[in-house]
């Protein structure tokens, strides 16, 4: 019997569709997962109308089961709705090309470095930018690699969303600020920070296919 390329429980997930360059094309979700395909759904009905055959890439975001990426080729397509067969899973780091917004936001963190020597404190940061996956930001405090951090994040809500990310990598240093990529930690019982993140995102998506 044929498996699925990602599971039926990543039905009503949030998704973005991209050409297999990486190029954001539109936002939709998933509205069913079968053998045969995977259907995606756009409430706006402002989706571009795909030739037969296509291939496309979908990230997939799920706040409980986490993300999932696959491609395949478009069988039908219409302003609403998108269906793709020949569906096939992508690995891991596919993760990395999601979407990202970019800020410029001066906000504190506070952070746990995983080390020889443990330590934690509160550090002055500058988030750059900010993915489903994970966030970019500058500080003049030197952290290592796997350092868990927590933030806030302003995102036009009467509060801001508190949600924990760990650093994966340092990218570089300039005018003693060194840069640092993080990782997104998902946390099952933080799901309305998680959710609110998630819409916040997918809303600047659109504004951004609208603008193109």
């Amino acid at each position: 019997m044929t498996e699925l390329a990602i599971p039926s429980e990543y039905e009503g997930s949030l998704c973005e569709i991209k050409t297999t360059e990486n190029t954001l094309i539109a936002t939709g979700k998933i509205e069913k997962i079968n053998r045969s395909g995977v259907k995606i759904k756009d409430r706006h009905n402002d989706m571009n109308m795909l030739p037969y055959g296509q291939s496309l890439k979908i990230n997939v975001f799920n706040t409980k089961l986490g993300f999932r990426a696959f491609v395949g080729s478009v069988y039908t397509s219409s302003k609403g709705e998108l269906y793709l067969t020949d569906v096939v899973s992508l690995i891991e780091h596919e993760r990395r090309n999601s979407f990202r917004v970019d800020v410029n936001m001066n906000t504190k963190i506070r952070y746990t470095q995983n080390s020889y020597e443990p330590r934690s404190g509160v550090a002055d940061i500058i988030l750059r930018d900010i993915s489903l996956n994970g966030i970019k930001f500058t500080s003049r405090n030197q952290l290592g690699r796997l350092t868990v951090i927590d933030i806030e994040i302003d995102i036009g809500k009467r509060k801001p969303i508190s949600l924990q990310y760990k650093i994966v990598r340092i990218i570089g240093e300039g005018r003693g600020l060194t840069t640092y990529g993080c990782e997104y930690i998902s946390d099952s019982n933080n799901s309305k920070s998680n959710d609110a993140l998630c819409s916040y995102l997918f809303k600047k998506q659109h504004q951004f296919l609208n603008r193109k």
